[in-house]
């Protein structure tokens, strides 16, 4: 998932990704943005502030790294009971 934020106005806009990993917005407005993505089994990162312009276009590359791994596991077991018999 990929948000873009306006940071004067805090309006978020969210897409998701092609199977590439590319993603498009449409239509921004003109002022300061982040943009922030968030993928299951990697770590959120996030750009610096960058500046779109009236009819511009903004490329913004983002690298993800690996996130922590980490795994519970439960081991329960019940013996059977013994009945002795004389």
């Amino acid at each position: 998932m990929v948000t873009l934020t306006n940071q004067g106005t805090r309006i978020a806009r969210t897409v998701t990704t092609n199977p590439s990993g590319n993603f498009v917005f449409v239509s921004v407005q003109p002022g300061t943005y982040v943009v922030a993505v968030e993928l299951s089994g990697f770590k959120a990162t996030h750009t610096a502030p960058f500046i779109v312009g009236v009819n511009e276009t903004v490329n913004r590359s983002l690298a993800l790294a690996v996130g922590d791994i980490s795994e519970a596991v439960t081991v329960a077991a019940v013996s059977p009971l013994l009945q002795v018999s004389t």
